[in-house]
């Protein structure tokens, strides 16, 4: 039995960790020996690892990159593995850095997002993916921009985009079409919340009626955002909440979804979105227009320009009863042909075997 050890920063409620999580837990259920290994303390997913019986173990949470990679190195002195699979930028330099030390049969390291423009920390990462067996971009763009940027490395480059369970992520049965429009997204710039806010005002400017919904903003930067709703004179269209674990019930009562994101990887929130039924707007960016094909399953916008997504967002707000019902019905077959379970695990027990 092969012996794998995935490995991120903690298990935090990003996108990234969730995939991490599910893939740990899909493994496990395939007859690996599977454990995960973080280095913040962090345990918004735990109880998912928990229930699937899948340890977890939290090395180096000091604030100290030297010590954190002592400590690091350390574990996998006493934890001998065939193979890892590291996600996220940082995780996946430290796993290169390591990977001379140890005699691991195979190194897959997974890009979670698009490169915008290459920092010192991008180059030196990529410099170090000499040391990686397989690079995992969960997007063509990135694909794209490995294969461009590092011809070297493009023999390494295989595509798996996110899964999505479609056995959880599903459409209420006994919901009722209504005004409510969701967001899922963190407080990074890249979401886009003050152009969002704009279209906001700029629907209300219409007449339009709906209420919005933004899931994912934790902390002191929940007033701070509220406090800029508010300025805005949107407060009785837009609620903000922090990140909820349940988050297909949110989905599941609403009646759209949007993700104004400047640039994304392959997003979860707008996959998982699709399988619940809800008809999509979202920035017309990276892999969104693989995802979304315009008036089939969603529309798309220039996330720069406030005025074409209040235009997207009142487009999808005044859908037919009929419409509404075709692109419901088109996301939820698309779903469960390109998001699946399946295809998802068997693509990285491919590499792992390979």
């Amino acid at each position: 039995m092969r012996k794998i050890i995935c490995f991120t920063d903690s298990l935090g409620s990003g996108g990234a960790q969730r995939q991490l999580v599910g893939l740990a837990c899909m493994l496990k259920e395939q007859g690996y020996d599977v454990s995960v290994l973080l280095y913040y303390d962090n345990p918004f997913y735990k109880s998912i690892l928990d229930k699937a019986g899948v340890s977890s173990v939290v090395i180096g949470n000091t604030a100290n990159p030297i010590k954190r990679l002592c400590g690091l190195y350390r574990f996998f002195k006493k934890q001998p593995c065939d193979v890892v699979i590291s996600y996220q930028e940082t995780p996946s330099l430290i796993a290169c850095l390591l990977k001379p030390f140890f005699r691991w049969r195979k190194l897959i390291v997974s890009e979670r997002n698009t490169t915008q423009k290459l920092t010192w920390r991008d180059r030196l990462r990529f410099l170090l993916y000499c040391f990686a067996d397989m690079i995992v971009p969960n997007s063509y763009s990135q694909a794209n921009f490995i294969n461009s940027t590092y011809p070297r490395l493009s023999s390494k480059v295989n595509v798996i985009t996110n899964f999505v369970d479609t056995d959880k992520f599903k459409s209420a049965n006994d919901r009722k079409r209504g005004n409510k429009l969701v967001v899922v997204a963190s407080e990074k710039p890249e979401k886009n919340f003050e152009r969002f806010v704009a279209a906001l005002a700029l629907l209300k400017q219409r007449g339009l009626t709906i209420k919005a919904e933004w899931y994912g903003l934790r902390g002191a930067s929940l007033s701070i955002y509220q406090d800029f709703v508010a300025t805005k004179g949107v407060a009785d269209m837009l609620d903000i909440y922090p990140p909820q674990t349940d988050i297909q019930e949110v989905y599941q009562n609403a009646d759209y979804f949007c993700l104004p994101s400047l640039f994304e990887g392959f997003p979860n929130v707008l996959c998982e979105a699709m399988s619940c039924g809800l008809p999509v707007v979202c920035s017309n960016v990276c892999d969104n227009p693989h995802i979304v094909k315009e008036a089939v399953n969603g529309f798309l916008f220039d996330p720069y320009n406030v005025q074409q997504m209040a235009d997207s967002i009142e487009h999808i707000a005044q859908l037919s009863t009929a419409e509404y019902e075709t692109i419901s019905c088109n996301n939820i077959e698309r779903s469960r042909q390109i998001f699946s379970k399946t295809a998802f695990v068997v693509k990285y027990k491919t590499i792992i075997e390979s």
